[in-house]
């Protein structure tokens, strides 16, 4: 049975939004990077691999996980950012939802987060 830390899985989802939300908002105030929007969500992407590997880093710091442990916390990291989104992100910058889910790179960027927790928790399981 996965015995998943649910607040500490949640305050790190928590902060993975934050630390994306703040990259998002450095990404668009570069001049250089308001006309290349492909560039800009290929940057992004990037980051976010980074970031997402730092926070489900700092979940499995001083203990070994396991692959499916990863699994879970990247499903409870994509539900945590896809929540606070909807909350803040959609109503204030995007407008509508349907604009939002129709947007490739946000599924794109859930499927970056997913397989990156899993592949932290598969890599926290080793004896290094």
């Amino acid at each position: 049975m996965v015995k998943l830390r649910w607040k500490s899985a949640l305050a790190h989802g928590g902060l993975l939004w934050m630390l994306s939300f703040i990259l998002v908002g450095l990404l668009l105030t570069i001049p250089s990077l308001q006309t290349l929007s492909v560039l800009q969500d290929s940057i992004y992407l990037v980051i976010l691999a980074f970031i997402s590997s730092f926070c489900a880093h700092l979940y499995f710091s001083n203990r070994r996980g396991r692959p499916y442990e990863g699994i879970i916390l990247g499903f409870v990291f994509a539900l945590v950012v896809l929540a606070l989104d909807m909350i803040v992100t959609v109503p204030v910058y995007v407008g509508n939802f349907s604009e939002y889910f129709m947007d490739p790179q946000e599924w794109l960027s859930f499927l970056l987060i997913f397989l990156t927790c899993f592949l932290m928790g598969n890599s926290s399981n080793r004896k290094i």
